[in-house]
């Protein structure tokens, strides 16, 4: 039973009544508008690419979108004993996925989507216009593209 809640620091709080009657208090992520939340293994990908600037400050053109890159990080987690195959299929999938959401989302292009990553979930990591995410993604896209029938991917 929820007793009250309330706002701090743009977190939600509440108060919740357990049967020993004592509080237990429960942090909630802040909702913002036309949100995008990206799994850990996106924002490794993200991560990994941003070299010249950070997205925050620089938007699309703070990441190196390359083949190689790709192909260097499916090669590092299958010598790490992770299957490297396994992640790009993951992730290939989630970014087909999150394109699909952001052509299907009725909203201006130039307005900011908020990305949030998971090792922070209580505010976007950086805002993106639409149009410049939607042109990461499909570059993206074009990579795992490429990637798909290499000896590190067959």
């Amino acid at each position: 039973v929820v007793r009250y809640g309330f706002a701090f620091a743009g977190l939600s709080t509440l108060r919740v009544a357990s049967s020993q009657n004592t509080a237990l208090y429960v942090k909630t992520m802040r909702e913002f508008e036309n949100q995008i939340k990206i799994s850990s293994a996106l924002s490794e990908l993200l991560d990994f690419s941003e070299i010249y600037c950070s997205a925050a400050c620089c938007g699309l053109q703070a990441f190196e979108i390359h083949k190689s890159l790709l192909l260097r990080l499916i090669i590092d987690k299958n010598v790490e004993g992770n299957s490297g195959i396994n992640w790009y299929n993951e992730l290939k999938v989630e970014i087909d996925a999150l394109h699909l959401h952001l052509t299907n989302l009725a909203m201006d292009k130039e307005k900011e989507i908020p990305v949030i990553y998971p090792r922070n979930d209580s505010v976007p990591e950086y805002y993106l216009p639409k149009n410049e995410l939607q042109h990461l993604l499909l570059r993206w896209q074009r990579v795992f593209k490429q990637v798909k029938g290499t000896q590190a991917v067959p």
